[in-house]
Parts: C-alpha cells; sequence; structure tokens
C-alpha cells in the first residue's frame, strides 16, 4: 500500500472517529436537555397539583375536624353524621381529583364507612355507637383520613431540628408530643 493511500486512510479514519464522537456527544446532549425539560415540566405541574391541594384540602380537614370534635366532645347524632357525609361526599365532586393514589385509597374506604353508617336507621346508628368504642372507631378512621391529607401536602416532609422520626400516624405524634414534654 502507498504511503498516499495509507494517509488517506488513517486521515479519513481520523474524521470517523470524530464524526462518530460528535454524533455521540451531540445525542448525550440532546438526552440531557430533553430530561431537563420533562423534569421541568413535572415540577411545574406538580408545584400546580400542590397548590391546588393547598387550596381544598383545608376544607375537608375542616370538615373532618369538626366532626372529629362533635364526636369526642359532643354527643354524636344520625343528624349530624348524614349532614357530614353529604358535605364530604358534595366536597369530594369537586375535588377529589386533585388527591394521591394512596390519599384517595384511604378516602374511599372511610367513605364506604360512613356510608354503611348513614345507612342505619335511628334507632340502629344510637344503639351501635353509643359505647365509646364505636366512637373511637371512627375517630381513627378520620384520623387516617387527615393524615393521608397530610402526606399530600408534604407536612410531614418538611423536617424541623428537634424531629428525630417520620411522623405519619397520630400515635406518632402523640409519642413524640410526650417526649418533648418532659
Amino acid at each position: 500500500m502507498s504511503i498516499e493511500v495509507l494517509s488517506a486512510l488513517i486521515a479519513l479514519s481520523g474524521i470517523v472517529i470524530s464524526i462518530l464522537t460528535s454524533t455521540l456527544v451531540t445525542a448525550r446532549q440532546t438526552k440531557v436537555e430533553i430530561q431537563k425539560i420533562r423534569t421541568e415540566l413535572q415540577l411545574a405541574y406538580a408545584s400546580k397539583l400542590v397548590d391546588k391541594r393547598l387550596e381544598t384540602y383545608p376544607i375537608l380537614f375542616k370538615l373532618i375536624s369538626n366532626f372529629d370534635k362533635r364526636i369526642r366532645f359532643g354527643n354524636l347524632t344520625k343528624p349530624e353524621t348524614d349532614r357530614f357525609f353529604r358535605e364530604m361526599l358534595e366536597w369530594d365532586s369537586s375535588n377529589a381529583l386533585f388527591m394521591s393514589g394512596h390519599t384517595v385509597k384511604t378516602y374511599a374506604k372511610f367513605r364506604s364507612f360512613l356510608r354503611t353508617i348513614t345507612k342505619l336507621s335511628k334507632a340502629e346508628f344510637i344503639e351501635t355507637f353509643s359505647t365509646e368504642t364505636a366512637k373511637r372507631t371512627i375517630v381513627e378512621e378520620l384520623r387516617k383520613v387527615e393524615t393521608t391529607l397530610k402526606q399530600d401536602l408534604g407536612v410531614y416532609v418538611v423536617e424541623f431540628p428537634q424531629v428525630d422520626k417520620d411522623l405519619t400516624t397520630y400515635s406518632d405524634i402523640e409519642e413524640l408530643s410526650k417526649k418533648y414534654k418532659s
């Protein structure tokens, strides 16, 4: 093989390597840019979703919290329970769309539980919920929904220096509160 042909092949191989390297670098940069755009879109969407949750969840949380207080500090009545169920359904019709999958599951379970209660006759209701144990069951279910709403909003993600564990249930909060009162 002549020196000219060999020089041409070496030059050609240099050009081919340069083109391949350039193509790979460009493909990598394109992939990184596409991923960056996707991440920005996800963050923008997540931000809007959290904003909407911050707007709507407090309404449901207030309904739940007020009902919880009526159970714990007052007398649970069938009309109050029926009204609470109707108010929940009304909120649900406009806002359940913004719930996470976990919250939907917890909320739907509670809604079904509450629906069963509202189907009771007044006499059955009084008989069933005359005990503290039965009332405590409702309060526990209410608190599960409250906790998942807080999780959706990231309330437990924001950690303060004195919090040394994840808080996911009311019993966790009560334990921590006792610890810091001592």
